[in-house]
């Protein structure tokens, strides 16, 4: 049972962002950090969201606990609850990748949640066109002023929030765009970059291949470990953007391949 309108109001409005932040509640509800932190102990308690630090994502009917970030590389997770995680890490990874987007830009991002940090960070930019299969960054950036968004078709994945499947790589093989920015369940010095999922795996060879420069956006999380599906090499793209917290030997081993640029947040 939910207490209030407002906390009706608050379910509705993580929905829509996937996660949100204590600050944001409270800016989009007007009301103090101890009342939101209040109404997010008692959504939490009534099963309707999971709290993090800093913030909270709703909480999928079939999902009792957020996993850990070891699980991702091994399960096919849920946006709801992969969004949980290392949101922090994700929101400067986002950061920086908006630092190198321009205006009049084409760019692709793949459907995930880093992805959908840098789409909630591109507010300040100017004629953009940017083509997704992530549903949830269609819908967010849907109306925002000087962005046009493309979707391909495709079979939708409620699991990802992504459209996916032969139309998807066909619509996509069609484009050519400026940057790409895609994530990556795994990332390891022999195998590359790996996904958890075929399907998806190929939506994002696909991306790699239109764009004029290719970034991979990943958490340190995702480093040394290897998924089912491995969808492309180093020498395949620019560059990965990810955290400085990054262990220094792998730091190092990827600089000495020298075959793409590793840009630290």
């Amino acid at each position: 049972m939910v207490g209030n309108k407002r906390q009706m109001e608050m379910i509705q409005f993580i929905k829509e962002r996937i996660n949100v932040t204590t600050q944001e509640l409270m800016e989009q509800f007007n009301v103090s950090d101890m009342t939101i932190r209040r109404d997010l102990k008692k959504l939490e308690d009534d099963g309707h969201i999971i709290k993090f630090h800093g913030g909270a994502t709703i909480k999928e009917k079939d999902s009792s606990s957020p996993v850990s970030a070891e699980e991702f590389s091994n399960y096919d997770i849920s946006t709801q609850i992969r969004s949980a995680s290392y949101i922090e890490e994700k929101r400067r990874i986002a950061s920086k990748a908006v630092s190198m987007i321009e205006d009049g830009e084409s760019i692709l991002l793949d459907a995930g949640t880093t992805t959908f940090e840098i789409a909630k960070q591109l507010g300040e930019k100017k004629h953009l066109t940017v083509v997704t299969n992530g549903i949830n960054i269609a819908h967010y950036l849907l109306g925002k002023p000087h962005i046009n968004v493309i979707i391909p078709g495709g079979d939708m994945r409620p699991s990802s929030e992504s459209l996916v499947g032969p139309a998807t790589v066909d619509f996509l093989s069609k484009l050519t765009v400026d940057q790409a920015f895609i994530g990556s369940a795994g990332i390891s010095l022999e195998r590359g970059f790996s996904n958890s999922n075929m399907i998806e795996g190929s939506i994002k060879s696909t991306m790699i291949k239109i764009a004029a420069k290719s970034h991979i956006v990943a958490d340190p999380s995702k480093f040394q470990h290897n998924t089912l599906y491995v969808y492309a090499n180093f020498e395949d793209v620019t560059s990965i953007i990810t955290n400085k917290e990054l262990d220094e030997k792998i730091k190092a081993d990827i600089m000495n391949k020298g075959v793409v640029d590793l840009i630290l947040s």
